[in-house]
């Protein structure tokens, strides 16, 4: 079990980042600046040589501006790389991410903790 770890980690690692660019995507539609949009290319094109998985999305806001990259192949050989629009079932790493994102709307007022699940869907104009 020893010798997988470091994979479990990488794993989590990866899914950490498509986290972080599912909320950077949902985000309000901006550009990002040129300098922002570089460095989510240079870190993400690090992390997925260094990390060895199939594909990694990361993305990240600031000031308001958002840059998502992709990189690797969706669902198998010779597929483009992911983007920001890309479809994806993650793992266990995102009920931390969710817990902290609601933490925040829950102290901007953007939400209320006893508000229904389909306040917060895309058809309810509150995403």
């Amino acid at each position: 079990m020893g010798r997988y770890q470091p994979f479990t980690i990488m794993r989590s690692a990866a899914l950490a980042a498509v986290a972080v660019a599912g909320i950077a995507a949902g985000a309000s539609v901006a550009h990002a600046d040129a300098l922002l949009e570089e460095m989510v290319g240079f870190t993400g094109q690090v992390f997925f040589i260094d990390a060895k998985v199939p594909a990694v999305i990361i993305g990240a806001v600031r000031d308001g501006d958002v840059a998502v990259a992709g990189f690797g192949e969706r669902a198998g050989p010779g597929r483009p790389a992911p983007d920001g629009a890309t479809i994806l079932r993650i793992g266990f790493i995102t009920k931390a991410f969710t817990g902290d994102a609601l933490a925040h709307m829950t102290a901007k007022g953007t939400v209320a903790l006893t508000d229904p699940l389909t306040k917060g869907s895309p058809t309810s104009g509150l995403a």
